[in-house]
């Protein structure tokens, strides 16, 4: 009796961690890192995972908070604005984003901001 269980349980428990593996590669990638602007090396966004979020534009730095919203929409808390979080956001601190692999795309005011993943 204690064969059979065993013999009917190892297969039960292969199965369990091959379907939990599968749901984690299928999990939304993180925007949690280190991100660089496409189109001017210069500018900077740190996603941190307790919301913090830092804007580096090679000059000035400014910190605030993110919130990721439903519909793939991100809301900002900005402290103080340097001309690369004045530029993107215009005093609007919301705007949708996408993550593909290390690719971020954030859609503000009617533009696409394409950043990559450092770290």
């Amino acid at each position: 009796m204690k064969k059979k269980w065993i013999l009917l349980t190892i297969p039960a428990l292969f199965l369990m961690l091959v379907s939990g593996l599968s749901i984690a590669c299928e999990s939304t990638p993180s925007i949690v890192g280190y991100w660089q602007d496409t189109e001017d090396s210069n500018n900077y966004i740190e996603f941190s995972a307790d919301g913090k979020v830092i804007f580096d534009d090679g000059n000035d730095i400014t910190t605030g908070t993110y919130e990721l919203l439903t519909g793939n929409y991100l809301k900002f808390k900005i402290d103080g604005f340097i001309v690369f979080s004045q530029t993107l956001f215009m005093n609007d601190t919301s705007c949708k984003y996408e993550i593909s692999g290390n690719t971020l795309t954030l859609q503000v005011k009617g533009e696409t901001i394409t950043l990559k993943r450092i770290r």
